[in-house]
């Protein structure tokens, strides 16, 4: 019987892990529940971390190359007041496929633009169907139709009987000598455009010429070469006008 004892408290105490074994399962399980707590809290850091840092760079250390859209190209808008192109359109919708309607249509895009540009000669070829050698050759034929923008001051050299008679010739000469114009009628610089016209209205001034809306009466071929100095000065030179 005390063999049997024995043997049962033995096999008991075996069972039972020593005081130095349960030491060491406790200390294992608290730095398990510490290395979990860990791995817990670092996981919304770490996607902090990827958020703050941005796009990866690449070996040699750079941002990556982002692949940018080409922004829209800003369309050139052509001379001349809104209004006016608005109604050089409509002209051109409105006369669309009506071979008579050229000449209101060259007329229309002069007013726009101060002259007929090629594009606007492709714009009417397109809405009338006339071809454009044919629309060239009506431009040239009238002289009111221009190719070619005017200059920055406009001379308009009446050319009625009256100044006519007190020596308007002799003033277009003049002119034409100061501004070295030739055959054309406007200055290489793009300064001035000459211009004659049938009469000014100021019959009682004459001989008169206009540039831009100033009127200039009593002129002699000397008068007309100082005015005409005095606004290539103020060309040069606007803060002194």
């Amino acid at each position: 019987m005390a063999k049997q004892a024995n043997r049962r408290t033995g096999t008991k105490a075996r069972k039972k892990n020593p005081p130095h074994q349960k030491k060491a399962t406790l200390a294992d399980r608290k730095r398990i529940g510490v290395l979990k707590k860990k791995a817990v809290t670092t996981r919304p850091k770490t996607a902090v971390r990827k958020r703050k840092e941005g796009p990866a760079k690449n070996r040699a250390g750079n941002q990556p190359n982002r692949t940018r859209k080409n922004p829209p190209k800003k369309s050139i808008a052509p001379a001349g007041s809104k209004k006016k192109l608005d109604l050089f359109h409509s002209s051109l919708s409105l006369l669309k496929g009506e071979r008579g309607g050229l000449i209101p249509l060259l007329q229309a895009a002069q007013e726009t633009y101060g002259y007929i540009p090629e594009q606007a000669i492709m714009r009417i070829n397109e809405a009338l169907g006339i071809p454009v050698a044919e629309i060239f050759g009506v431009i040239t034929f009238y002289s009111q139709f221009r190719l070619k923008p005017l200059g920055k001051y406009l001379i308009k050299l009446c050319d009625g009987t009256a100044c006519h008679v007190n020596g308007s010739e002799r003033i277009s000469v003049a002119i034409e000598d100061e501004l070295k114009l030739g055959s054309a009628d406007t200055t290489a610089d793009g300064l001035f455009t000459l211009q004659k016209v049938a009469c000014l209205g100021c019959c009682s001034l004459s001989p008169v010429i206009m540039i831009n809306n100033e009127t200039y009466g009593r002129l002699t071929p000397k008068k007309t070469q100082q005015l005409l100095k005095e606004y290539k000065a103020k060309a040069q030179n606007p803060l002194t006008a």
